[in-house]
């Protein structure tokens, strides 16, 4: 760590000593000094920044490496060329009102030059708005220079007060997740990730950091879609999830910054770094790599399940599992089995959060009273309507769903037997090595139809982990409990239940005898 460091301090001393740099810090000087001795130059200083993005960056803004051995730690940003590119990659998204996607490596200075970016247009522009957001609170606004907004500070200190608007004070214009400027009523928002970001507000730009690792990232992505016409996502990758989709669809202007791009980094940089991370988390954070960048999966064996168009088949049995959540998700997911093939088929599935458990029932019958849309989504109303004509289901779901509510008295199993929902349940589904022995068999046999929310389904089980250390051993044989839990769970839970008919020859009699006790066991439910 500290060689690489050294490394690093040596090219940034040899760069601060390079003809170019020389040229322009002394330039930044002149300017600055001509502005502290003049209203007239810095009129022309104003005029200059507000024409050209660049000469503002090189000459009033800073930045700050905090890294030990970085010392004095604070720098005039003067810009490489492949940051000079991205910014004029950013502005062209923003002046044709379309979308945008950052892949890079870790330590390029991505998100400090976007959010110099950010605050040229909230000083400059006549109408600027924007929400920027990242996956936790903390990295949007801590008030320390770890947070896109504490960055922000960090422009606006170090910028000459008389660069500010007029009127302008941190006390009354800055406040938690929210920059505001009083000259020309520019505004920033942050938010952190969730599944109505951005929604509400008009914006120039709606920005995703860190977009690869947000949970409700495909809701996410579509609600600031209604906000504004430029969304920026910008990560590192980690596995299959809406970032990769995104970046892979060709229907986003794409910008790749590769650590090759930066001057300071070479072979023997990267060799360095390579001997200090894991294989994952070099092709996560160096290499841009998608399909290795998610190490210690759980189930290998998804990655090779198919996907196709289907229809729901009346001819087959239909089943639902269930991941009861509390605080967390519930998740649901609808099944069909052809016993003579042996093909199992996701059909369709669906989760949210924060609701009663009630909520889902019409998800189930296809059943919703006018009084009761006003609680659902357009898109819940869809996906209602869609199901409407399918026939009863036997459900399956967690053992823990018997307990008790404190306050109600009553288990989720009990509520859902009040819609005449009755959920079966399998006490093996509470030893996780026998959850994932019948899932890893289930897996060899099942289809999955291809829709909007069955690959968020997908993103869960392929990027469902064990904890590592950092040299990739394993430090328990549970998975990671975080966003692909729930559907994991509901998947596992499907298969405890349903005894597996994959292998060997079956008889007519036992196909026969097999759809029999499906509709016995569906004829208890609504």
């Amino acid at each position: 760590m500290i060689q690489t460091q050294e490394t690093e301090r040596t090219k940034l001393d040899s760069w601060m000593h390079s003809l170019e740099y020389l040229e322009k810090a002394g330039k930044r000087l002149e300017i600055q000094s001509a502005c502290s001795e003049s209203d007239e130059s810095k009129i022309l200083a104003m005029t200059a920044c507000r024409q050209d993005i660049y000469f503002f960056f090189e000459n009033f803004l800073w930045t700050v490496d905090p890294r030990e051995g970085m010392e004095p730690n604070h720098f005039p940003f003067i810009l490489f060329d492949y940051q000079k590119d991205y910014i004029a990659w950013l502005l062209e998204r923003i002046k044709a009102q379309e979308d945008g996607l950052v892949e890079k490596s870790r330590d390029m200075g991505v998100t400090w030059v976007t959010m110099g970016v950010v605050y040229w247009a909230w000083l400059f522009e006549d109408i600027f708005t924007g929400t920027i957001g990242s996956r936790k609170e903390d990295f949007v606004d801590d008030k320390t220079i770890k947070s896109l907004f504490g960055i922000m500070d960090y422009f606006l200190i170090t910028t000459p007060t008389w660069m500010l608007p007029p009127g302008f004070t941190l006390n009354r214009h800055r406040s938690h997740m929210r920059l505001y400027n009083p000259s020309n009523q520019n505004i920033l928002m942050g938010e952190s990730a969730n599944k109505n970001f951005g929604r509400g507000s008009r914006n120039t730009i709606v920005i995703y950091d860190e977009f690869a690792f947000w949970e409700y990232a495909e809701d996410a992505w579509l609600a600031g879609g209604d906000a504004t016409k430029t969304r920026i996502a910008i990560s590192t990758p980690c596995g299959d999830n809406k970032f990769k989709r995104l970046r892979f669809s060709r229907k986003v202007p794409v910008k790749t910054l590769h650590w090759k791009s930066h001057p300071f980094k070479d072979d023997a940089w990267y060799e360095k770094e390579r001997a200090r991370r894991t294989d994952e988390e070099v092709a996560r954070e160096l290499d841009i790599s998608y399909d290795m960048s998610v190490r210690g999966r759980v189930y290998e064996e998804w990655m090779h399940v198919p996907f196709q168009v289907f229809k729901y088949n009346e001819e087959l049995p239909l089943f639902c599992s269930w991941d009861f959540g509390g605080t967390d998700d519930t998740a649901i997911i609808w099944w069909q089995i052809d016993f003579e093939t042996g093909k199992i088929y996701i059909l369709d599935c669906y989760w949210n959060h924060g609701k009663t458990i009630g909520f889902y029932v019409p998800f189930i019958t296809g059943k919703l009273t006018v009084e009761e849309e006003y609680a659902y989504s357009k898109k819940d109303r869809a996906v209602i309507e869609a199901h409407k004509d399918w026939k009863k289901a036997v459900h399956y779901g967690d053992p823990a769903g018997r307990s008790r509510n404190q306050v109600t008295n009553t288990s989720v199993l009990q509520e859902l037997k009040k819609y005449k929902i009755h959920v079966l349940t399998n006490t093996k589904a509470n030893e996780w090595e026998i959850r994932k022995t019948h899932t890893k068999l289930l897996l060899r046999n099942v289809v999955c139809n291809d829709n909007q929310r069955t690959q968020y389904l997908s993103e869960c089980m392929k990027n469902a982990k064990y904890p590592e250390q950092r040299d990739g051993t394993v430090i328990s044989r549970k998975p990671i409990h975080d966003w692909t839990s729930h559907f994991r769970t509901a998947v596992e839970f499907f298969a405890v239940n349903y005894e597996h008919t994959g292998r060997g020859t079956r008889t007519r009699d036992t196909i026969v005898g097999k759809a029999k006790e499906v509709r016995r066991l569906a004829s208890a439910t609504y």
